[in-house]
């Protein structure tokens, strides 16, 4: 259950920063790919709810995914905000999906 609410919690989390990154430099790719990601993880996180597996697996590959792109984000501008917050909340998901994984 926990995991569901993280996730959801994360998605959220993620959308609003789409929506932040359009608001303060007029990004429509931050608030596309915000809303998309968003969206999509609110969604793992209630499939998480009813099938538990799907869920998590939705979640991980979305979250391996902004990880990713955040991680070379943060590489190349050197930004803790918004790269680094968004990636350090990436690896804090994949860690706890990780563990909810070795728990079956």
């Amino acid at each position: 259950m926990f995991l569901a609410y993280w996730t959801i919690c994360y998605g959220i989390l993620v959308l609003l920063g789409g929506v932040m990154g359009y608001v303060s430099k007029k990004s429509m790719p931050s608030l596309i790919a915000g809303a998309a990601f968003g969206l999509a993880l609110i969604g793992s996180g209630f499939l998480t709810f009813q099938q538990r597996f799907f869920g998590m697996v939705a979640a991980l590959v979305l979250t391996l995914l902004l990880t990713v792109f955040f991680g070379i984000r943060l590489k190349k501008t050197g930004k803790f905000m918004p790269a680094g917050m968004v990636l350090l909340l990436s690896l804090v998901t994949l860690v706890l999906l990780g563990m909810g994984f070795m728990q079956g």
